[in-house]
C-alpha cells in the first residue's frame, strides 16, 4: 500500500510538471532545457577549478613555505653543533698545533656556520611573516653576533697567553731560563729549588687554571726573593736577579689576568649560546607544526571537496535527465 502511494504520488507530480511544460512552446522548453544543461556544466567546470585551485594553494603553502622553513630550522640546529665542536676542537688543539693553525683551521668554521645560520634566519623571514617566526629569527641573529663577538673575545685572549715559545707564556719561560743560567753559574742550590718551585706552580696553573696555584706562585716568588736577600751572593747578581723575578711576576700575573678575561668571555658566549639552542628548538618546534597543519588543511580539502564534486555530478546528471 506504501509502495502504491508513493507510486501515485511520482505520477502526480510527473503530470504536474507535463502540464506545466505544455504550456510552452517546444522552442521555448528546449531552449530553455538546454541553457539549464549549459549552465548546470559550466558551474561544474567552475567549481572543479575553484576546487583545483584551493588544493594547489594548500600545497604550495606546504611545499614552498612550510617544508622549506622546516628544513632551513633543522639545517640551523645542524649548524650550531658544528659551531660548537669547532669551537671545542679550537680549546681542545691549540696548543699542540700552535695558535694560528688552530685558529685558521677551527675558528674560521665556526664563523662559517654561524653565517649559515644568520643566512637560514633571513630566508625564514623572506618566506613568511608570521610575528611569532620573525621574532624568534631575530632574537637569533642578536644572540649569534653575541656569541661571535665573545667568541672571538676570547680566541685573541688566547693568541696573547700564547704557548711554550710565544705571548706570555714564551715570555715567562724566556725570564725563567735567564734566572736559571745565573742561578747555574752561582751554584746556589736554594735559590735554584726556589725556581724550580715557581716553575712548578707555574705549569700547574697554566694546566689546570686553579687560583691556588697562582697563589702559591706568588709565594713561591716571595720566598725566592728573601732567600735571594740572605744569599751571600753578589750585590749586582742580587739586582739581576730580583729584577729577572720581579719581570716573572709581572708577567705571570699578566697571564692570570688575561685568562680571567678568557673566563668572562666564556661565561658570555656560553650565556648565547644558551639563548640560541633553546629558540632554535622552539622555532624548529613550531615549523614542524606548520606543516602538521598544512597536512591537515591538505586532508581536509580533500575531504571537503570530493562530496562537493559528488553531489554537483549527480545534480547535473538528475537535472540533464529531467
Amino acid at each position: 500500500m506504501k509502495t502504491e502511494a508513493i507510486l501515485n504520488r511520482l505520477r502526480a507530480i510527473q503530470d504536474r510538471l507535463v502540464l506545466s511544460i505544455n504550456r510552452y512552446s517546444i522552442r521555448t522548453v528546449l531552449i530553455a532545457g538546454f541553457a539549464a544543461v549549459i549552465f548546470s556544466g559550466m558551474t561544474t567546470v567552475l567549481l572543479t577549478q575553484w576546487t583545483a585551485y584551493l588544493t594547489d594553494r594548500t600545497m604550495d603553502r606546504f611545499v614552498n613555505v612550510d617544508n622549506k622553513i622546516s628544513d632551513l630550522c633543522l639545517k640551523s640546529t645542524t649548524a650550531m653543533i658544528n659551531a660548537r665542536r669547532h669551537e671545542k676542537d679550537f680549546l681542545l688543539s691549540y696548543k699542540d698545533f700552535g695558535f694560528s693553525e688552530t685558529k685558521s683551521r677551527y675558528i674560521s668554521r665556526v664563523l662559517t656556520s654561524l653565517a649559515d645560520i644568520k643566512g637560514f634566519m633571513e630566508s625564514i623571514r623572506l618566506l613568511t611573516n608570521d610575528p611569532e617566526f620573525v621574532r624568534l629569527s631575530r632574537e637569533i641573529d642578536e644572540a649569534i653576533l653575541q656569541y661571535q663577538d665573545n667568541l672571538l673575545n676570547m680566541v685573541e685572549k688566547y693568541g696573547i697567553l700564547g704557548s711554550m715559545n710565544s705571548g706570555i707564556e714564551g715570555e715567562m719561560r724566556g725570564k725563567a731560563h735567564e734566572m736559571e743560567a745565573l742561578l747555574k753559574l752561582q751554584g746556589n742550590n736554594l735559590l735554584f729549588a726556589d725556581l724550580l718551585s715557581m716553575r712548578r706552580r707555574e705549569k700547574d696553573f697554566i694546566m689546570r687554571n686553579r687560583d691556588i696555584d697562582a697563589s702559591e706562585l706568588r709565594k713561591a716568588a716571595e720566598l725566592f726573593d728573601a732567600d735571594l736577600t740572605t744569599s751571600g751572593t753578589s750585590a749586582e747578581r742580587k739586582e739581576e736577579l730580583r729584577n729577572l723575578n720581579s719581570t716573572y711576576r709581572m708577567l705571570f700575573e699578566q697571564y692570570v689576568k688575561t685568562f680571567e678575561g678568557i673566563r668572562t668571555d666564556k661565561k658570555e658566549f656560553l650565556k648565547s649560546v644558551q639563548v640560541i639552542e633553546p629558540k632554535l628548538e622552539r622555532l624548529y618546534s613550531a615549523s614542524l607544526a606548520r606543516v602538521a597543519s598544512a597536512r591537515g588543511d591538505i586532508e581536509k580539502t580533500e575531504r571537503m571537496l570530493w562530496p562537493i564534486k559528488t553531489a554537483t555530478g549527480l545534480l547535473v546528471f538528475i537535472f540533464s535527465l529531467v
